[in-house]
């Protein structure tokens, strides 16, 4: 498990259980943010599977990954960077 945190900008994120390569990404404050970038190891394509921005759970809807921008960085080493929004008072989950 690794966590990162910018307390400047309220925003968490942990790359949780390794078996699923799942991103959790958690902003607790009252600003979005538009191509955040991720550093990551493990897989080198994600797909948000929450967010809770979604208008299904009565979000906005203006901040929907429906594709990430993925650039590999290192093949070899399975690094891999994705930018994504992320809304004010969210959380996002991908695999």
């Amino acid at each position: 498990t690794r966590s990162l945190c910018d307390w400047s900008s309220d925003v968490c994120s942990s790359d949780l259980n390794k078996k699923d390569d799942l991103l959790i990404i958690l902003n607790t404050s009252n600003r979005s943010y538009q191509n955040w970038e991720f550093t990551l190891s493990g897989k080198l394509n994600w797909k948000e599977i929450f967010n809770s921005d979604n208008i299904m759970y009565w979000g906005s809807g203006n901040y929907v990954n429906d594709g990430c921008e993925t650039e590999i960085i290192n093949k070899k080493n399975k690094l891999s960077k994705i930018k994504i929004s992320i809304p004010a008072f969210s959380i996002l989950i991908f695999r």
